[in-house]
C-alpha cells in the first residue's frame, strides 16, 4: 500500500483508535515504511493548535463513520448466514433468496456458502463462485475503498478458481490465480491473509494435478503465512493438504508429522468435517507407518465411528484401519476375518480398485500366517476381477507379475508390499505405469 494517510494516523494516535484503522495502520508500520514511521515517532497531537485539534475531530468522525458501514455490512451478513445455515440454501425460498443482501455483505455471503458447500454439492459450489465473482465487480469503490474493493475481488477470483478445481475444471485455474495475485498487489493492500489463502489453494491445484513438489512448496508458504498472522485453524487446514500429499507419495511418516499438526491446530467448531478428515487420514498413516499403539488410541479418542455412524462408506474404511491395527498387533486371524468382511463390502459398492488394495492387506496377513496356498488363491482371485471389471491394464499386469512369483514360490512380503504401494499411487495418478522390476528386485 502507499504512505498511511493523515487522517489514518490522527486515528492511530487517538484516545480510541478504530480496530480496523488500528490494524492497518500497524501493518504498515512493520512493513518497514522509514518515512511513516518517522511521522509517528515525531507526531504530538497535544501540542497541535485548536484548528488542528478540529481537523483531528472531522477525522475521528470520518473513522467512526466507516466503522458504522462495516459493523452494519457484518450484522448483514450473520443474520444473512444464519438464515441458510439454518435452512440450507436448497431449501430457501424465492423470497429469502431475493434478500440476500447486496453490497459487500452479499458478497460475503456468497463466498461463505460456496465454500460449505465443497463437500456436498460441488456444482453448487461452482455457481455461487461465479455469483459472487459477478457481484464484487458492481460493488462501489467509493463507498468501500478502491484497495479493499481491489482485495475483495481478488479473492472472489481465486475462490472460483478453487471452485473450478473442485469440479476437476483445470484449464481455467493458473490464469485466475494469477489475475487474483495481481489484483491483490497492484491494486490492493497485499492483505497476508489473501497471499496465503492464494497459495492454499494452488497448492491444492498442483496437489491434484499430481505435481507433489510444487503443491509443497506453495501448501508451506500459505501454513507459514497463516501462523504468522495468528490464522491457526487455516495453517491447520493446509497441513491436512500436506498430509494427503505425502501419502499420495508413499510417505506415511511424513504424512503422520503434517496430520498430527493439523488436528492441533483446526478448531472442530469452526469445521468438524475437517478435523474428522484430518484425523480418519491421521489413522490411516499411523497404521502405515507402524504406529499401532497411538492408532488405537486415536481411533477410541476420536470417536469417529460415532460420528460417521450415517456414514457407512467412512464406517466401512475405519473398519478397514482397525483390520491394519489388528494385524499390526500381531492378532493376525482377526484382521484376515475384517479385511475379508472389508474387501467383500468394497467389491459390493463396485469399488473394486480399493477393494484390490484391501485385499493385498489380506494378501499380507495370509503371508504372516504362512497360508502361502490361499495367497497364491487370492492373488489369482484379484487379477481375474481386474480384467473381469476392466481396470487398468497396468492392475492386472501388476498381479499377473506377483501371481507368477507365488507360483514359483518366490514371493516376499516386500513383493506384496510394492504392489500394494503402486495401487495406492495409481488411485491418485491413473497415468502411473507398472513396471517387473518394482517388486523383482525385492
Amino acid at each position: 500500500m502507499g504512505h498511511l494517510r493523515k487522517r489514518d494516523l490522527e486515528a492511530f494516535l487517538g484516545d480510541r483508535p478504530a480496530r480496523a484503522s488500528r490494524r492497518r495502520v500497524v501493518r504498515h508500520l512493520i512493513s518497514g515504511c522509514a518515512e511513516c514511521g518517522s511521522r509517528v515517532l515525531h507526531s504530538n497531537p497535544a501540542e497541535e493548535d485548536s484548528v488542528y485539534d478540529a481537523c483531528i475531530d472531522r477525522a475521528r468522525r470520518a473513522v467512526r463513520s466507516d466503522e458504522s458501514l462495516w459493523r452494519e455490512e457484518r450484522e448483514k451478513r450473520d443474520r444473512y448466514l444464519a438464515l441458510v445455515r439454518s435452512k440450507g440454501w436448497d431449501k430457501l425460498a424465492w423470497k429469502e433468496r431475493q434478500a440476500l443482501p447486496g453490497g459487500w455483505a452479499g458478497v460475503e455471503v456468497l463466498l461463505a456458502v460456496c465454500f460449505e458447500a465443497r463437500y456436498r454439492d460441488p456444482r453448487q459450489m461452482l455457481r455461487l463462485a461465479r455469483k459472487a465473482r459477478s457481484a464484487a465487480h458492481q460493488l462501489d469503490p467509493a463507498l468501500y475503498g478502491g484497495r479493499r474493493l481491489a482485495d475483495l475481488k481478488a479473492r472472489t477470483l481465486a475462490e472460483l478458481g478453487n471452485a473450478l478445481r473442485v469440479n476437476e475444471q483445470f484449464d481455467r485455474v493458473r490464469d485466475l490465480l494469477k489475475q487474483a495475485r495481481l489484483l491483490l498487489s497492484e491494486q490492493g493492500t497485499g492483505d497476508l491473509l489473501i497471499q496465503a489463502r492464494i497459495d492454499d489453494i494452488e497448492g491444492s491445484f498442483w496437489n491434484a494435478q499430481r505435481f507433489l513438489r510444487d503443491a509443497e512448496d506453495l501448501l508451506a508458504s500459505a501454513c507459514r503465512k497463516y501462523l504468522r498472522i495468528g490464522e491457526r485453524h487455516f495453517a491447520g487446514r493446509a497441513f491436512v493438504t500436506r498430509g494427503l500429499n505425502r501419502i499420495i507419495d508413499g510417505q506415511p511418516r511424513e504424512a503422520v508429522a503434517y496430520l498430527r499438526q493439523a488436528v492441533a491446530l483446526l478448531d472442530a467448531e469452526r469445521d468438524p468435517q475437517l478435523i474428522e478428515t484430518a484425523q480418519h487420514n491421521l489413522l490411516f498413516a499411523l497404521a502405515d507407518a507402524g504406529e499401532y499403539r497411538e492408532a488405537s488410541e486415536l481411533l477410541l479418542r476420536s470417536g469417529l465411528r460415532q460420528k460417521f455412524a450415517d456414514d457407512p462408506l467412512n464406517l466401512l474404511r475405519l473398519r478397514w484401519v482397525e483390520a491394519k491395527i489388528l494385524a499390526g498387533h500381531g492378532r493376525l486371524a482377526e484382521a484376515e476375518r475384517a479385511l475379508s468382511e472389508v474387501r467383500a463390502a468394497f467389491r459390493i459398492r463396485r469399488l473394486e480398485l480399493v477393494a484390490t488394495i484391501a485385499g493385498l492387506d489380506l494378501a499380507k496377513v495370509l503371508f504372516q500366517q504362512g497360508k502361502l496356498d490361499q495367497l497364491h488363491r487370492l492373488v489369482r482371485e484379484l487379477r481375474v476381477a481386474a480384467e473381469a471389471y476392466q481396470l487398468q491394464d497396468s492392475v492386472s499386469r501388476a498381479l499377473g507379475t506377483l501371481e507368477v512369483m507365488c507360483q514359483v514360490q518366490q514371493v516376499t512380503l516386500a513383493m506384496v508390499e510394492a504392489v500394494q504401494r503402486f495401487f495406492q499411487r495409481l488411485q491418485h495418478n491413473p497415468r502411473f505405469n507398472w513396471e517387473p522390476e518394482l517388486i523383482l528386485l525385492r
